[in-house]
């Protein structure tokens, strides 16, 4: 049967490490209210967590992050079905039925997954376990949090040393009871339908609950996920986006794996232009992805050579901003690159190449 689809919420933060990485778009309305964003119904994690001591590695997302992607031990974990299983799951599924129409969506939810969990038929259980998830999608109200406007300030700050304020703000807040529930709700239909055809959409409600409550590493590893999986959907865009944000939230956050978070994001950025990019990806598909991913590895080699110039090698800091210019020529501010190859070239004792970059640069 056709079932009503899940309403994608739209990707936030679509720029990373500086102003004109692109903006972030939403997807196209599909069904009521599909901008709706997870409200503290559903995600939202009031308290702020008393940081913890930092964890032994230094990689950019911590190890135990990948956790987040093993749904299905934990979803399928449970004590054997009893012998009138169908019975009672039938009778669950008439009990969310009735919490559904008498507005009641916690009940309903709890229905319905436990209906999931009893129906002997593979086939049943995912239904009754989508029929959870919702129940928890319903159960958010109309989106009044100033969200949008909190991501167009995260992408101001894109690239600039965080004061304490912001890296205290950006700290994980603990998870609410709702959000518990509905990534558990959420796990449950992933493992009991991983290649159903709205899996992608639940798989990235899920992240974004880990998004929205500052669980940056977890939301990384989903996210980088998604958009491995999703180049042919609309949500794999979007999810490519959040995985950078995330990346590079990080990297404010633990100041010590600033270095691996740039690293991550240099990688991130060529693995996915590969994907989205690059033939046979459809040419014009993803013009702000794409025009993002430019940007980022432009930025990051533009810092490469900055720190040449910084450890006394300013001739060398040059020769890569001159290659980095005829590699990646679809840079954006290419005049501020020539400036500074100037600079460069000036500390290196080359007047006359600095003047021929200083003109190049007034021609921007």
């Amino acid at each position: 049967m056709r079932r009503p689809g899940i309403a994608l919420l739209a990707a936030s933060a679509a720029c990373v490490l500086g102003p004109g990485c692109g903006a972030a778009r939403s997807p196209g309305a599909a069904g009521p209210d599909p901008r709706a964003e997870p409200d503290a119904a559903t995600v939202a994690a009031l308290e702020p967590a008393h940081p913890g001591p930092e964890p032994a590695d230094t990689s950019c997302v911590p190890a135990a992050a990948s956790a987040a992607l093993v749904v299905c031990e934990r979803a399928a974990a449970g004590a054997a079905l009893p012998a009138d299983a169908a019975g009672l799951a039938e009778a669950a599924e008439a009990r969310g039925r009735a919490a559904r129409g008498a507005g009641d969506l916690i009940a309903c939810t709890g229905a319905f997954d436990e209906a999931a969990r009893l129906w002997p038929d593979p086939t049943r259980a995912a239904d009754a376990a989508y029929e959870a998830v919702l129940c928890v999608m319903q159960a958010q109200s109309p989106p009044t949090s100033p969200h949008t406007a909190e991501a167009d300030a995260r992408r101001e700050r894109r690239g600039a040393a965080p004061s304490g304020d912001e890296a205290s703000r950006l700290l994980p807040r603990e998870l609410s009871p709702a959000a518990e529930t509905a990534l558990r709700v959420m796990e449950r239909y992933l493992c009991l339908a991983p290649d159903g055809e709205d899996a992608l959409a639940v798989a990235y409600r899920r992240a974004r609950i880990y998004y929205e409550a500052n669980h940056f590493g977890e939301a990384a590893v989903l996210f980088h996920d998604i958009a491995g999986r999703g180049v042919d959907h609309e949500i794999g865009e979007f999810a490519a986006n959040l995985y950078l944000d995330s990346v590079n939230e990080l990297g404010t956050v633990h100041g010590e794996r600033r270095d691996a978070c740039m690293q991550d994001l240099s990688a991130g950025a060529e693995e996915l232009s590969g994907l989205y990019c690059a033939p046979p990806a459809s040419p014009g598909g993803h013009e702000e992805l794409c025009f993002a991913l430019t940007t980022i590895r432009c930025q990051i080699r533009a810092r490469s050579a900055a720190r040449l110039a910084d450890a006394g090698a300013p001739a060398q800091a040059a020769e890569a901003l001159l290659a980095l210019l005829a590699e990646e020529p679809d840079c954006a501010y290419e005049g501020t690159i020539l400036e500074n190859a100037a600079t460069y070239l000036e500390s290196s004792g080359q007047p006359e190449r600095a003047a021929e970059m200083r003109a190049r640069a007034r021609s921007h």
